[in-house]
């Protein structure tokens, strides 16, 4: 037996993200309470340089309460994926990349969000200046 949705409540709602109450029953047949969101599929690139240099970026994040060193990129803001790869790339680092080419698809927080998070490779021949 697998999960099975009985009524799904809306409990938050917000522009990038919604939380989720719903009632199931368990693959073992019992009965509970699941709460999940939903947020966008978002990008990260790794972008590389002709000497081999990885472009990552830094930033403050809230729930980390600190410094942290993360590949750049985002949501995807409605564009194809290889688009908003693009665009975040040059908006988090400065770094200009023509062409992007597809790594991969993971689904980073399955028991959280159906969110997936899309992998690219970047070739850069310019650098740029880290916006963060």
């Amino acid at each position: 037996m697998s999960w099975k949705r009985i009524q799904t409540d809306l409990v938050h709602d917000r522009p990038f993200i919604s939380l989720y109450r719903d009632q199931v029953i368990r693959p073992d047949g019992r009965p509970g309470t699941y709460e999940h969101t939903t947020v966008g599929d978002d990008v990260r690139v790794v972008a590389v340089d002709q000497s081999q240099r990885v472009a990552l970026v830094e930033d403050d994040f809230y729930l980390q309460q600190c410094r942290v060193l993360h590949l750049p990129g985002g949501g995807t803001g409605g564009q194809a994926p290889g688009e908003a790869a693009l665009r975040e790339l040059e908006e988090e680092t400065g770094v200009v990349a023509t062409k992007v080419r597809a790594l991969g698809v993971i689904d980073p927080l399955p028991a959280t969000t159906p969110a997936r998070t899309h992998f690219f490779l970047a070739t850069v021949q310019r650098g740029g200046s880290a916006a963060r």
